[in-house]
């Protein structure tokens, strides 16, 4: 209240002093400008005042009423405390007659433990003797009962892992001769089984994530991760004419969630993340041309007018390279070298 006040009185002496201003012919037009301008911001302290005076009375208010309603839950608090202690010494007294009436079952129980006790060990005396008696009578059967239930046991075949039998190498009435009976795969996670050139190997170690596209289901990748470098190559394979295949590292790829639709067997094609760039500009790199001053590109300008802009490149895939540099922004449009038309790229 009293900073209210004190922003009217000052907005009244501005007021004032304004009027005095306009009214006096000596007054130059900066002067008037000041004051007027004083007046104004008084004024505009004027409201603040006001607006943070209501808002105080408005939260007070709040509070007043806040604080009736803390004080009401307060005095039910109270007696809702003085009846929990009225039950709980009604609670004692039924506590101590109950600790009463367990100690005679106690005793009772001790008298009732002992005859239970006594007719067990004679029960028991009677068991071990029957026995005695009926192990002799079925020795002879339970040996027959042995020799049976090893013999089926040899006749069960367990796989080592759940999953789908894919193939079966015996029928019914053959008699096993060795060799494979049936093929399980395990079909609860799958594994991609590919090769990497000898020039990318060195790059290329466990746990790496990889994009894992299969074509048949998606374009779309999935996320997956290395779970196997081999140390050695690939036995090379030899062509009809003689030729040896490149020399390849096998690598194995597992998902990191499952895809409905995946079959065993299906194609995909691995791709394994090495190095990555976010919120770079690239280019084909077919767009890249050196000098003796460095790395540039053509840029399309206005008209038919060509600039040469030069950049430094930066991380390269097999087919984009990032570039930067002062003049590239995004959305330039470049030139392919090898192509005269007028056709242009964009920055991916």
């Amino acid at each position: 209240k009293e900073a209210a006040k004190a922003a009217k009185e000052a907005a009244d002496k501005a007021g004032e002093e304004f009027d005095k201003a306009a009214l006096n012919e000596e007054t130059t037009a900066e002067e008037l400008n000041a004051a007027k301008t004083a007046r104004d911001e008084a004024k505009a302290a004027q409201k603040e005042a006001d607006d943070a005076l209501s808002e105080a009375q408005t939260q007070l208010t709040k509070l007043n009423n806040y604080a009736s309603i803390c004080a009401q839950e307060a005095s039910s608090a109270l007696m809702a405390e003085k009846e929990l202690y009225a039950g709980l010494s009604s609670a004692d007294k039924m506590v101590e007659q109950a600790k009463s009436a367990t100690q005679s079952a106690a005793d009772a129980k001790s008298d009732v433990d002992r005859e239970y006790d006594k007719a067990i060990a004679q029960s028991q005396d009677a068991l071990d003797t029957a026995k005695l008696n009926g192990d002799e009578s079925l020795s002879a059967p339970q040996k027959q009962l042995d020799d049976i239930n090893k013999k089926i046991s040899k006749c069960v075949i367990k796989a080592e892992c759940d999953g789908v039998v894919t193939s079966v190498s015996v029928k019914e009435g053959d008699i096993y001769s060795g060799g494979e009976i049936a093929v399980v795969r395990d079909d609860s996670r799958y594994k991609i089984s590919a090769g990497v050139d000898q020039y990318d190997i060195a790059k290329i170690s466990k746990d790496m994530d990889a994009d894992i596209t299969v074509q048949a289901l998606s374009k779309e990748p999935l996320d997956g991760k290395l779970t196997f470098v081999s140390p050695i190559p690939s036995e090379p394979q030899v062509s009809m004419d003689g030729t040896k295949s490149a020399t390849s590292y096998p690598v194995e790829a597992e998902l990191n969630e499952s895809k409905d639709g995946l079959r065993i067997g299906m194609s995909a094609k691995l791709t394994v993340i090495t190095e990555e760039k976010k919120n770079v500009l690239a280019v084909p790199e077919s767009c890249i041309m050196s000098d003796d001053s460095g790395w540039d590109i053509q840029v399309q300008g206005e008209g038919n007018e060509v600039e040469n802009i030069y950049v430094e490149k930066g991380l390269a895939t097999d087919y984009y390279t990032e570039i930067s540099g002062a003049k590239v922004t995004e959305g330039m449009e470049i030139i392919e070298p090898e192509d005269e038309s007028d056709s242009t790229a964009a920055f991916y």
